[in-house]
């Protein structure tokens, strides 16, 4: 599979890689995405699926920051702005059958504070305005998934059995289309369009599947060789993603535009 984080212009976004494949002896790269690619976004490690492998360990680093794990599946919160690796370490020669899911999303002030990044003097007022560092110390910010879940509101979401061929799905309104997963069978592509960006294209070596988000504001475009299926929900275009999507301006509404850059 190919992921082209560059080309998703409206975030957050939730990607799911097929990181499948026969490795050899020795270390073998499952992965690996640079800033270059993802700037000025903040990339997630989410979660880590694969089937257990005694001969197999995954070397992941993130950053600075670098550690190994047998396989098996595994929750990850692993934040970057600067480099994500995955290799395989194989004692023997074997067949790797597994998927990655990423985040995509926005540098938040909330997120610097987490690292220790320094920020700016109009972060720093922002983050002393809504008491960032207090909510932190107290637990009270929330997860990716539930801040997703917040900023995202379905106006309704169907599950789609689709057709050979290409499936377009427009915005209409004050609604756009979202992908929220997919299912794609086994050495099948299937080919991820959002706003005439190719986000994505999947051949997995097993039947697959995955939950995502993937937005287009304009048009999302799927495409693939044999049946498959896909759910899709029409988003309310509101305030506060325009604003997340520059679709406003600071001058139009500074105290959302500052919500937005707390991601609060």
């Amino acid at each position: 599979m190919t992921l082209t984080l560059s080309n998703v212009l409206w975030t957050p976004a939730v990607l799911a890689d097929d990181l499948s494949k026969d490795v050899a002896v020795g270390t073998t790269k499952l992965a690996e995405f640079s800033s270059a690619e993802f700037k000025p976004n903040l990339l997630v490690l989410n979660e880590l699926k694969s089937t257990y492998n005694a001969s197999i360990r995954l070397d992941i680093t993130v950053g600075t920051f670098r550690f190994q794990t047998l396989t098996g599946t595994q929750k990850m919160l692993l934040r970057t702005d600067d480099f994500l690796s995955i290799k395989a370490v194989a004692t023997a020669a074997a067949s790797l059958t597994a998927s990655l899911q990423i985040i995509l999303t926005p540098f938040s002030i909330t997120d610097k504070l987490l690292l220790g990044k320094p920020l700016s003097k109009e972060e720093q007022e922002i983050a002393e305005k809504f008491d960032l560092e207090g909510e932190i110390q107290e637990g009270a910010f929330l997860t990716y998934e539930e801040i997703f879940s917040r900023i995202f509101k379905p106006v309704r979401i169907r599950s789609l059995h689709l057709e050979t061929g290409t499936h377009s799905f427009t915005a209409f309104a004050d609604r756009f289309p979202q992908l929220l997963a997919f299912e794609v069978p086994a050495g099948k592509t299937l080919k991820i369009t959002a706003d005439e960006k190719e986000v994505a294209s999947i051949t997995p070596v097993s039947d697959f599947s995955a939950p995502v988000r993937i937005s287009a504001l304009r048009k999302l475009i799927l495409e693939c060789n044999d049946t498959f299926k896909a759910t899709i929900a029409d988003i309310k275009l509101t305030r506060y993603l325009q604003m997340l999507f520059g679709k406003m301006t600071k001058e139009e509404d500074e105290e959302l535009w500052q919500r937005t850059r707390a991601l609060i």
